[in-house]
C-alpha cells in the first residue's frame, strides 16, 4: 500500500505541464471509479458466477437482493469531502491544508474506538500517538515557515483562517465517518466476498462523481474530445494506480482496520521522499527524516503480535465447585 501510495503522487507531479493540470481532474475520479467498479464486477463473477445472477449462493445473494443503498453515504460524504477541500485551499497555504490534514487522525481513531468497542493494548495507544507526532513533523514546520514569511510580508500577522480551520474540521470529521462506514458495512458480513461490498461501493462512487461532473461542466464534458482533454500517460497511469489504492483500502479495511490505512499513508509520505530525492533532486527536511522514522516505529510498536489483547477465559462453575 505505501510503495502504491508512493508511486500514485510521483505520477500525480509527472502529470503536470508546467506546473498545472492541463486535464480535468474530476474526470480522472469518475474513471477511477468506474474501473474499481468493473474490476470487481469480474473477480466476483469470475470466483462466484451464481453471485452476479438472479441465484442465491450461501455465502453471497445475488447483487439485486443484496444491493444496499447505505453504501450511498460514504460516496455521498467523500464526494462532498472533495468538494470542500478546494473551499479550504482558497482560505488556507498549502502547508497549513497539510497540517490541519492530520486532525482527521484523532477523529478517525476516536469514532473508531466508539463503532468497534475494540480494546486496545497501551502499547497499541502509544504507536497510534506516534503516528500522530510523526505525521505533523514536517507539516508543522513547513506552517511554521508560511507563518513566519506572511508576518513579513504584510503588517497583519499571520495565523489560520477560522474559516478554513472550521472547514478542515468538518473535512476530517466527514473522512473519518465515511472510512469508518465503509469499515463497518465491508465487515458486516465476514463471510461475504470483499467484491461483492464493493460493487456496490464503487457502484454509488461512479454515480455520485458522474453526477457531480454533469452539474459542474453539463452533459458536454463527457464527449470523448472533452473528457479526455489533456490526457497523457502519466494521467492515464495515475487513473489506474488510484484504482489500484481504493481496492487495497478495502481490502485493508475488511481485514484489518482505518488506523492501519492511516499508517500505511503516513509511511508513504516518507518513501515518496526518498522517491523525489532521486527523481526531481527534492531534498527532504530533517523533520520529515525524523517524522517518517518516528512513525515507522508506532507501526512496528502497533504491529507487535504479543500486544494482541487476548480474550479472557470464563471460569467454568463445574470445574471451581469442590465436591
Amino acid at each position: 500500500m505505501c510503495c502504491v501510495t508512493c508511486l500514485y503522487s510521483i505520477v500525480i507531479k509527472m502529470s503536470k505541464r508546467n506546473g498545472v493540470y492541463e486535464f480535468e481532474v474530476a474526470t480522472t475520479i469518475l474513471l477511477s471509479e468506474t474501473f474499481k467498479f468493473f474490476y470487481s464486477l469480474i473477480q466476483l463473477n469470475s470466483s462466484n458466477p451464481s453471485a452476479s445472477s438472479s441465484r442465491t449462493t450461501s455465502s453471497n445473494p445475488s447483487l439485486i437482493e443484496g444491493f444496499s443503498v447505505w453504501f450511498a453515504i460514504p460516496a455521498i460524504i467523500y464526494a462532498a469531502s472533495n468538494n470542500l477541500v478546494w473551499v479550504a485551499n482558497s482560505y488556507l497555504s498549502p502547508p497549513q491544508y497539510q497540517l490541519l490534514s492530520n486532525f482527521k487522525m484523532p477523529a478517525t481513531v476516536l469514532l473508531h474506538r466508539m463503532v468497534f468497542k475494540k480494546t486496545r493494548h497501551t502499547m497499541h495507544w502509544v504507536g497510534i500517538f506516534m503516528l500522530m507526532i510523526g505525521s505533523v513533523a514536517d507539516e508543522m514546520l513547513a506552517c511554521t515557515a508560511d507563518v513566519r514569511e506572511t508576518i513579513e510580508d504584510t503588517d497583519e500577522g499571520g495565523g489560520f483562517s477560522m474559516i478554513g480551520l472550521s472547514i478542515m474540521l468538518l473535512i476530517s470529521c466527514m473522512s473519518a465517518v465515511a472510512g469508518i462506514f465503509s469499515e463497518f458495512k465491508l465487515k458486516q458480513f465476514k463471510n461475504r466476498s470483499i467484491h461483492f461490498s464493493n460493487i456496490q461501493l464503487y457502484f454509488f462512487g461512479v454515480l455520485v462523481n458522474g453526477s457531480l461532473l454533469f452539474w459542474r461542466r453539463g452533459l458536454s464534458m463527457f464527449s470523448p474530445t472533452h473528457f479526455f482533454a489533456g490526457y497523457n500517460v502519466h494521467t492515464v497511469a495515475a487513473v489506474i494506480i488510484h484504482a489500484c489504492m481504493g481496492i487495497l483500502v478495502s481490502f485493508i479495511m475488511k481485514y484489518a482496520d482505518n488506523i492501519m490505512k492511516l499508517f500505511s499513508g503516513a509511511a508513504a509520505s516518507g518513501l515518496s521522499a526518498v522517491a523525489s530525492y532521486f527523481l526531481f533532486y527534492e531534498v527532504p527536511s530533517n523533520a520529515l527524516i525524523y517524522g517518517t522514522f518516528v512513525v515507522l516505529l508506532g507501526l512496528f510498536i502497533y504491529t507487535r503480535p504479543e500486544f494482541e489483547q487476548q480474550p479472557r477465559k470464563r471460569s467454568n462453575s463445574k470445574e471451581s465447585t469442590v465436591v
